[in-house]
């Protein structure tokens, strides 16, 4: 209404007017802009969980909307970072023999004086037993807070893979686990070099991106041929 007076003052050039319309529409674009964003923002989110439970549906996977238990499951990056951390749309279904899992991993934290929602697709099969700590990343996609959080750079010796892949943890495991089958595969021309972590009885791969079921075969087969070749050697010696 208070627009419309100001409207209605018409052709009496009045100071006051000239001065109020343009703060009535600042205001109105200061609420207005945030309340569309925020709107138009959970309109993708919900049509992303809409089409994650229809890919579950049609390939033979469960969907829950969001798994509260496995918020802090996992150490590690991206794992306990700020706050209002979430474990959405979560799949889980048979891939190659073996049970995998997905989901989206989200939290908040301030990114230079401003808060920011991150996402991370997870991918995730049990392993038959618990293994000691370590990470598997390519040097040129690991991100920092990963690298940081592998510490030292196991070096294996073999100038190729050395520079190929990041490799963080427990080292004498790394030396048991890695030559043989396991680099075999990881050098193999078409493996994706994707950031695998194995902590305890799970083997992971995270990367920084909203979940888009269309990616998951891909990561599933990463995780089937690299969990089906560890060594029968290295279950009998480390794992426990």
């Amino acid at each position: 209404m208070m627009l419309q007076q100001i409207l209605a003052a018409g052709g009496d050039r009045n100071p006051l007017t000239e001065i109020a319309i343009p703060i009535v529409v600042a205001l109105l674009l200061i609420v207005g802009i945030p309340v569309w964003l925020t709107q138009r923002h959970k309109g993708k989110v919900k049509q992303r969980s809409s089409n994650t439970a229809a890919w579950a549906a049609a390939n033979g996977f469960t969907y829950e909307p969001e798994k509260p238990d496995l918020v802090g499951r996992w150490n590690g990056y991206p794992f306990g970072r700020g706050w209002k951390r979430q474990v959405a749309d979560y799949l889980a279904g048979q891939h190659r023999g073996l049970l995998c899992i997905a989901f989206e991993y989200r939290w908040e934290e301030n990114d230079q004086d401003q808060v920011s929602t991150h996402r991370y697709t997870i991918c995730a099969t049990p392993l038959p037993k618990a293994l000691p700590d370590l990470t598997l990343g390519a040097e040129s996609t690991l991100p920092g807070p990963l690298k940081r959080l592998a510490g030292k750079d196991i070096q294996l010796g073999q100038p190729e893979f050395d520079q190929a892949w990041k490799v963080g943890g427990d080292e004498a495991f790394a030396r048991a686990l890695l030559p043989g089958p396991v680099m075999a595969l990881l050098m193999s021309p078409g493996f994706p070099r994707f950031n695998f972590t194995i902590q305890g009885n799970d083997l992971l791969i995270a990367t920084p991106r909203a979940l888009d079921p269309a990616v998951l075969p891909e990561r599933f087969d990463a995780l089937a041929a690299l969990a089906q070749a560890i060594p029968p050697q290295v279950w009998d010696t480390w794992g426990r």
